[in-house]
């Protein structure tokens, strides 16, 4: 089943000792601050049934920051994002890594109870990591292949790679 990735911070998702004040079943509010919305929309990243462009939505994302840094995520399943009654609309990005910028995604008309509904699934979703050196890799991997556009990359990114 097709799955839709989007960005998080670990470390806001669950309990941990720098938070010692929050209660069991709690989020801390700042995991809010991954699902912040715009004009009532927010980004996502299609990913397919096998999730063969996974490392390719990854290193759309990755060209987009300054330095190489682990990047945490978390797949929802579309069965979940339709249940929830939300509507998904294609919006190519504008990333360094034009391949993958058909894989762009926006889940739109959010409303608060869908984006809470949503916010309660991602709390119980496994919240996967990609470190760093494996995100250089696949830009050093794309780079070299010609297929990222480095006069749009930050020159900080480019010097780790």
């Amino acid at each position: 089943m097709p799955q839709f990735l989007r960005h998080v911070r670990k470390s806001k998702w669950y309990r941990h000792a720098g938070v010692p004040w929050l209660l069991p079943n709690e989020l801390q509010a700042d995991a809010l601050g991954d699902v912040s919305t715009q004009d009532n929309t927010l980004s996502v990243w299609y990913v397919d049934d096998a999730a063969t462009n996974l490392d390719q939505v990854l290193t759309a994302i990755a060209s987009t920051r300054s330095v190489p840094s682990n990047l945490d995520y978390v797949l929802l399943d579309e069965s979940i994002i339709t249940q929830l009654g939300i509507e998904v609309v294609d919006d190519p990005a504008a990333t360094p890594f034009p391949s993958a910028n058909n894989w762009h995604r926006n889940l739109v008309h959010l409303t608060r109870r869908k984006l809470l509904d949503l916010v309660a699934f991602i709390a119980q979703s496994p919240r996967p990591r990609r470190q760093s050196d494996d995100l250089k890799e696949l830009l050093r991997q794309a780079r070299d292949a010609g297929l990222l556009d480095q006069a749009r990359v930050q020159p900080t990114l480019l010097a780790h790679l």
